[in-house]
């Protein structure tokens, strides 16, 4: 059954809440996702900007989640463990890991780094490759669905506005495919890999001699610089919800473990309705309390003819047709709103003497 994934905010009334919609869904939540924190290993976000979640908390959160038949994913989806899962003994430790958290009622892990796939062999538990491992073709998938425990994949954000090769992906694999629903990074980062390694090396927080999230702060510099970014970004609407069902996704992720104060039940539902009358990116931010970090508006009606041309296109959408295209642009010129209530104080003016101007044309 098609269905959505949110962020784990490890409040058992939250799970009461998504039990109850889910009686009325069409697509309800199947699945909620986080780790423990602090944890040996990362998990593709920086730990500092995640709820700290101690073990007798996250044991009693599972258990709730599967009395509520929703299942527990675990983000195990760091991208780099500096070679350890080469060592006798780094393998050891992580193999008792995934051990003990499925023995206390875990049985769904996603993975960004393949080279730990066989120490899944022999326990109860399921995965899913994440979408930062950029898996994009049948013959990456093949190699995967080779490990018993993998069933299905998360595909890259930057095939999100490329239909014709999701289904295509979709035909030649035996894999289920999700999506990330909600990304507002820049179609294909250049920065994308460095970031995410950034992330799985800072498991506790950086240190005072390293800027906090240094590399998400330059990417918030390149949209202040070019907002049509923001257009650009791989997000998906409640309208062409099925569309990508038709090309093969069943299960939508939404992003955002590190934001405060959401409803992100409040999204899904809208999800489900096929229709949202208001700023997509609140919808999409599931409402939280950071949107001021967002100093643009984008009103959701005024997208549909965007959205229609935009994946309509055969060639879908790539940095390398932008000059030809300009799609975005010009509806950025005509609809594209900076928001009178954009708390200053979270935009980002200078960082290690890089200032906007320098993303300037």
């Amino acid at each position: 059954m098609p269905g959505f994934a949110l962020p784990a905010d490890f409040r058992s009334e939250s799970l009461s809440a998504i039990a109850v919609a889910n009686t009325r869904l069409e697509m309800p939540v199947r699945e909620v996702y986080g780790n423990l924190n602090p944890s040996p290993y990362g998990s593709g976000r920086l730990g500092s900007v995640l709820p700290v979640v101690s073990r007798d908390r996250f044991i009693e959160y599972v258990d709730c989640a599967a009395n509520a038949g929703i299942e527990f994913n675990y983000t195990l989806n760091f991208s780099s463990l500096a070679n350890r899962e080469y060592t006798p003994e780094g393998r050891a430790s992580l193999r008792s890991f995934l051990e003990d958290l499925a023995g206390i009622g875990v049985h769904r892990f996603t993975v960004a780094l393949p080279t730990f796939l066989d120490l899944f062999d022999g326990l109860d538990a399921r995965v899913t490759i994440s979408t930062i491992a950029a898996i994009q073709s049948p013959v990456a998938a093949r190699l995967l669905e080779k490990y018993p425990a993998v069933d299905r994949v998360c595909i890259p954000e930057s095939l999100n506005r490329d239909l014709r090769k999701v289904e295509l992906l979709r035909r030649q694999i035996g894999l289920d495919l999700s999506a990330l629903v909600n990304s507002f990074c820049l179609l294909q980062c250049p920065f994308r890999a460095i970031h995410y390694d950034y992330e799985s090396h800072a498991v506790d927080g950086p240190g005072d001699e390293v800027p906090c999230d240094f590399l998400g702060r330059l990417c918030d510099q390149i949209r202040q610089a070019d907002q049509a970014m923001y257009v650009r970004s791989p997000w998906i609407r409640p309208e062409e919800m099925d569309r990508y069902l038709a090309a093969g996704i069943n299960l939508f992720k939404l992003g955002g473990r590190e934001l405060p104060q959401t409803d992100f039940l409040r999204t899904v539902e809208a999800f489900n309705a096929r229709r949202y009358d208001g700023d997509i990116v609140d919808l999409l931010l599931g409402f939280s309390s950071a949107r001021g970090m967002y100093p643009v508006r984008l009103d959701n009606r005024s997208l549909d003819e965007l959205m229609a041309s935009m994946l309509a296109r055969t060639a879908g959408c790539h940095p390398l047709e932008c000059p030809a295209c300009g799609l975005c642009e010009r509806w950025s010129v005509r609809h594209l709103h900076g928001r009178e209530d954009a708390r200053q104080d979270n935009r980002i003016e200078k960082i290690d003497g890089l200032d906007s101007k320098s993303f300037r044309s």
